[in-house]
């Protein structure tokens, strides 16, 4: 058993899951001023009810979860219909590239990233979001899973589909 959580502990949680929730909020909202807004009610929610929480363990748990209704609530509130940042980043990637050897071979790699990118979207936008989060967004799969809400092991079996899809469709075509 974790210990009990008190009023006391607050500031502590806080400092240990700020960031954690401003992540969270991330992949819901584009605007770092929302996110910052989301944080602060999570927060405040966490505050109004942190002694119905019986143990610490309980803790990072329940805030994901409160981020991520927090976030849909307010983008129905806003009637926000732009795609959740982790949409924008893969945009984003699909039209950035390192400078390669000549202007004809980084048109081609763009032109290619952003047919596997729409490609994948297609296949399973799930996918997507996973390899951006984690290919492109350097996020480590354990904090990942943990912010999809499923186990690392499901989340492995995820990540090995989908680049067995890529290397069936995109691969042989070199």
């Amino acid at each position: 058993m974790g210990a009990v959580v008190d009023h006391s502990d607050f500031n502590r949680i806080y400092d240990q899951y700020h960031r954690l929730v401003l992540r969270a909020a991330r992949n819901y909202m584009q605007d770092p001023h929302y996110q910052e807004d989301i944080c602060q009610e999570v927060f405040s929610k966490l505050y109004d009810r942190i002694e119905t929480l019986a143990e610490e363990c309980h803790v990072r748990p329940w805030l994901l979860v409160v981020t991520k209704t927090t976030a849909l609530d307010m983008r129905r509130r806003l009637k926000l219909d732009y795609p959740a940042a982790s949409d924008e980043k893969a945009q984003t990637a699909e039209t950035e590239l390192p400078v390669y050897d000549g202007p004809e071979k980084q048109i081609l790699l763009r032109e290619r990233q952003a047919e596997v990118f729409r490609a994948l979207r297609k296949q399973n936008p799930e996918w997507l979001k996973i390899m951006v989060c984690l290919e492109v967004d350097g996020m480590e799969p354990a904090d990942l899973a943990r912010e999809m809400g499923i186990s690392l092991p499901n989340l492995r079996n995820k990540i090995y589909r989908a680049r067995k899809w890529l290397r069936e469709n995109f691969l042989e075509e070199n």
